[in-house]
């Protein structure tokens, strides 16, 4: 039987459980802010202050934004749905990605790691993003 290669991610390589989906009450529509057009893939975290629902989120792209002050968003797909990719507008200005943000979902963390590990964190910081997501109930499964 040939091995068969998929050059793309699904929905399915980031979700390990999610309960109820049909509902979608993980799930969060949001504005994430970039300063330039980027594109962007499952597993993607973002970031914003506590408590500050009208702020947009930004891209995580530093060990130094992994503060109890923040809160994160693991996302997935444009407004509209699950993507492989898909890119994200310096114009913009509603909302323009769908993530996992709060309780009732366990993630995966093989697409975060493959994004994030060495290239922007350490495994001891990507060890602190997986409680500073677990603080919102988001769970991340080690995958192998």
């Amino acid at each position: 039987m040939p091995l068969v290669s998929f050059p793309f991610s699904q929905l399915s390589d980031l979700v390990l459980h999610e309960k109820d989906p049909s509902v979608g009450y993980a799930r969060e529509v949001v504005f994430v802010d970039v300063a330039a057009d980027t594109v962007v893939t499952p597993g993607t975290v973002a970031f914003r202050a506590k408590g500050n629902t009208e702020a947009p989120y930004a891209l995580l792209t530093a060990a130094a934004q992994l503060v109890n002050a923040n809160e994160f968003i693991v996302l997935f797909g444009d407004r509209y749905s699950a993507k492989d990719s898909w890119t994200l507008l310096a114009a913009d200005t509603t909302d323009n990605a769908v993530g996992f943000v709060r309780d009732n979902v366990i993630l995966k963390d093989y697409l975060l790691k493959q994004k994030y590990v060495p290239s922007v964190l350490t495994l001891a910081q990507f060890g602190a993003l997986v409680h500073l997501l677990k603080a919102q109930n988001v769970i991340l499964e080690l995958t192998v």
